[in-house]
């Protein structure tokens, strides 16, 4: 009984799929479309709006890899808290959608949270590619403070840098370290004096 009322709801799931992908350009693969249907079946109709980034994305294309992964990403909240399960489902899901890779915990994807510490970070969290540098970290504020890095503990830790490669075990925090003050300016660049050049003859 069970199993006909998970394909009696995926059948239904399926069908308003169609739906939507008769309005786009995009030709999807077997697995763009099982993606699609397991996003749908788990989050509901929400994405199915002309205005998100999400619907464009899947119906008309134009994004980069790991900007899908991160608009498709950010449909992990519920009751106003991130939760790392929905984070793992959709890395999951796009997975399958961008590589045509059907598992679960799948590590090609990252995904990053970031704690202010008693500050106000410019993002909450971000998804990066495996094995490939950060290359993005956002910024924070805090009143009477500047920000001086990333690190993995609240004090001490490892730093992340945008340099840092995204490690493999598919979540992680990270926490914000401050300094008293204003944060200095970097210092002036020394420029060379001019080549000195005979005068013309």
């Amino acid at each position: 009984e069970a199993d006909y009322l998970l394909r009696y709801e995926l059948a239904s799931v399926e069908v308003t799929v169609d739906k939507q992908f008769a309005k786009g350009t995009v030709e999807h693969t077997q697995s763009q479309y099982d993606a699609i249907v397991s996003f749908t079946f788990n989050l509901g109709w929400q994405w199915i709006n002309s205005s998100y980034k999400i619907y464009q994305y899947i119906l008309f294309g134009g994004h980069t890899e790991m900007e899908f992964v991160n608009v498709m990403g950010k449909w992990c909240n519920a009751g106003g808290a991130v939760l790392t399960g929905l984070a793992r489902r959709r890395m999951d899901e796009a997975n399958m959608y961008l590589n045509g890779v059907y598992q679960r915990f799948g590590n090609a994807y990252y995904f990053l949270q970031f704690n202010g510490v008693k500050g106000e970070p410019s993002e909450k969290y971000r998804y990066y590619k495996t094995g490939e540098a950060l290359g993005i970290l956002p910024t924070a504020t805090r009143e009477g403070y500047y920000l001086t890095g990333w690190f993995t503990k609240a004090e001490g830790g490892e730093e992340f840098t945008v340099d840092t490669v995204a490690p493999s075990n598919i979540l992680g925090t990270v926490y914000a370290h401050w300094a008293e003050g204003e944060e200095p300016s970097p210092p002036e660049e020394e420029t060379d004096p001019p080549v000195e050049t005979d005068p013309p003859e």
